[in-house]
């Protein structure tokens, strides 16, 4: 497929009512962000280069109204907006194979889920400025493990085409393009594919604590401003808020990200906090990725996009960390 086909296709999607989302590159600025698309306007190399922020807000938003209730009706608020996501990393549907398990009886996102088109963007293999967390041999091994609609893999100027679901196929046999291959979705990599280094990385963390001399260092290093946990793809912490009218008797729910560096994060009644200081939630955001979480979903919470590595303001790199754990540094 080139990109005048390609654009034909965008466009198809934007008469049948999709909402084109996807990268795009800011003017004067040197950043890619996520916006809405036309498809008049799109151009090929702005999939070229990881975004600065993930996919995660259009699945769930940063702040979102949940419902309406009162004593005698209650009104839910579904964002059913059909959308389609253009761009998506391999690193960042395997991000949505973890929010798939994590929110599987979410109505939210499984709402938004269902009336979105995945569109996927290669070279599959790893990019420069990410680690290995999961690497197979060939680039098609990848496609069998995450969930998409489409994934245009670049091979050289070339872009191949491969189709995830019925409804791609359906929709690119009406441009009569039949110049694709279907991959099956096989299955999540689980245990046995993650890299030997996360596998001990995992069991050293086991073992350590947040008084170890390493968790102590970045601890006087960290500042706590969060911006890791809001432009990684896995952390999915949120918080629930309710307001009450008291004239009107009617109240709204919100939910909005959580974020385990802030310190009323792990605030309950009477002002107890489960992380004391700095040390204790950096260890917990490490331990949550590369324990926690695998033990729970059997994946890892991380997929090794290296994004907050590079909006920490004080340089900590989650490769470098992960390097010393292994280490016992």
């Amino acid at each position: 497929m080139n990109i005048q086909n390609f654009k034909k296709f965008l466009i198809l999607l934007e008469q049948k009512g999709y909402c084109l989302i996807g990268p795009s590159i800011q003017k004067n600025r040197d950043l890619i962000l996520i916006d809405k698309l036309k498809a008049k306007d799109f151009k090929i190399k702005s999939l070229a280069h990881q975004p600065f922020y993930s996919f995660k807000n259009f699945f769930i938003p940063s702040e979102e109204d949940l419902f309406k209730f009162s004593k005698s009706k209650t009104t839910v608020i579904a964002d059913r907006q059909p959308k389609a996501i253009v761009g998506l990393s391999i690193l960042d549907l395997k991000a949505l194979n973890l929010w798939r398990q994590v929110f599987e009886k979410d109505f939210y996102f499984q709402e938004r889920l269902k009336n979105v088109l995945l569109i996927g963007y290669g070279p599959a293999l790893q990019e420069e400025g990410q680690f290995r967390i999961w690497q197979p041999k060939h680039e098609e091994d990848f496609l069998e493990h995450v969930q998409f609609d489409i994934f245009l893999m670049k091979r050289g100027d070339k872009i191949q085409i491969f189709t995830g679901s019925r409804i791609a196929q359906k929709l690119l046999d009406e441009l009569n393009y039949r110049n694709y291959q279907h991959i099956q979705f096989t299955g999540i990599i689980r245990e046995e594919g993650v890299e030997p280094l996360i596998k001990e990385v995992r069991e050293k963390l086991r073992k350590m604590t947040p008084g170890d001399a390493l968790w102590q260092e970045l601890g006087k290093k960290c500042i706590e401003c969060g911006k890791c946990t809001l432009v990684c793809p896995t952390c999915f912490c949120f918080d629930l808020s309710d307001k009450f009218n008291q004239e009107s008797g009617e109240a709204d729910r919100k939910r909005c990200w959580g974020n385990c560096f802030y310190q009323e994060f792990s605030e309950i009644a009477g002002g107890y906090k489960f992380l004391k200081n700095t040390a204790e939630r950096i260890y917990f955001w490490y331990y949550h990725k590369f324990v926690r979480i695998p033990d729970e979903f059997s994946i890892l919470g991380c997929v090794g996009c290296g994004r907050c590595a590079k909006v920490c303001p004080v340089g900590i790199d989650i490769s470098k960390v992960l390097e010393r754990i292994k280490k016992g540094k």
